[in-house]
């Protein structure tokens, strides 16, 4: 775990900073603990969580972050954004020769800020400088599944046969995220669910359920909905030469970010302000931090905390002698989780 950490710490060191990349904060790999990597607090969740709320794990997630109860829905303007934010992230570690390795919607992380819905690529775990690829000689062995590194349904299968990472294996990940962004279906056999969607990208009637825009995201934009197939086709094509550039994925995304003016960032936004009431009573709002950084229930509530449950509802940590950092009303406007003095 240790020389894992140090790799993770020393690619990060290589790369300079980018509002859409997880910034590392700290680190500690002294020798005979536990290796540990600091990073902000993400408290919009992962898209993954977002895309699918209900699944296996998720609501437990995003309640650990303060989510009172289930957040709503990403609308599609949003989604096209964070779509957008995770290619600039890509595009600035390519211009430094680094690969990301394990792009997927469980490692792009969401926050709000600003009125807008920013999300953060994070995870750098399998990150590594890029090579060239090589081209195999005739009847040489190529590699097996189980020599490369990554998320199965995110592999490119240029990678399975070369066993050489390249700009294209990020891009094909993000391929199949622009997909489950789209349409809000998990990676089982996506592709094929999709196929009518990646076989006519520009001829949405041709479009057959599941592999349609997801409507929960609310009345998609049809031009919007149209490119994102088109990239996601462009980015996963099967041969190398047909496959859409990086740079011109990229700049289609921009263009329709820009086009489409995403004005409902702010709602959503508005929305999370409004679930930061009690986790308890879900009636009033959040005065209390307890001393593990957590801000998760109001002044009246605070006695069911500290004496009946005796640790803290998110995270689980057992109060002290002093299980209060801070209470009062100006609690109410502050993170939900703040790093201990």
């Amino acid at each position: 775990m240790a020389d894992e950490a140090l790799k993770e710490v020393e690619l990060l060191g290589q790369c300079t900073p980018h509002a859409s990349l997880l910034p590392l904060l700290g680190y500690c790999v002294e020798p005979g603990r536990p290796s540990c990597l600091v990073y902000p607090l993400c408290n919009g969740g992962t898209l993954e969580d977002r895309l699918k709320p209900h699944a296996s794990g998720a609501q437990s997630r995003l309640t650990a972050l303060g989510w009172a109860s289930t957040p709503a829905t990403l609308s599609w303007g949003s989604r096209l954004t964070i779509l957008r934010d995770v290619a600039r992230a890509l595009e600035h570690l390519h211009g430094q020769r680094l690969l990301h390795g394990d792009v997927k919607p469980s490692n792009i992380l969401l926050d709000a800020g600003g009125g807008a819905i920013h999300a953060r690529l994070a995870d750098f775990g399998l990150a590594r400088m890029a090579k060239e690829r090589e081209q195999a000689a005739p009847g040489a062995s190529v590699a097996s599944v189980s020599a490369v590194k990554g998320t199965a349904a995110f592999l490119d299968p240029i990678y399975l046969q070369s066993g050489v990472s390249t700009e294209l294996t990020d891009a094909f990940a993000l391929g199949v995220s622009v997909l489950m962004t789209l349409t809000g279906l998990p990676t089982s056999d996506i592709k094929q669910r999709c196929r009518l969607m990646l076989k006519f990208p520009d001829t949405p009637d041709r479009w057959l359920k599941p592999g349609v825009p997801d409507e929960a995201a609310g009345k998609w934009d049809g031009a919007s909905a149209a490119g994102l197939a088109e990239i996601s086709a462009g980015l996963t094509d099967q041969y190398e030469e047909d496959r859409m550039p990086f740079a011109e994925a990229l700049q289609k995304l921009e263009a329709m970010a820009v086009a489409v003016e995403v004005v409902d960032i702010a709602a959503a936004t508005v929305g999370e302000e409004e679930e930061r009431c009690c986790i308890i009573c879900e009636a009033a709002p959040r005065e209390v931090r307890f001393a593990c950084g957590h801000a998760l229930v109001c002044r009246g509530c605070l006695p069911v905390v500290v004496n009946k449950h005796r640790q803290c509802p998110s995270c689980g940590v057992a109060f002290g002698a002093h299980p209060v950092a801070e209470q009062g009303d100006h609690v109410r406007a502050a993170p939900t989780f703040v790093l201990p003095a």
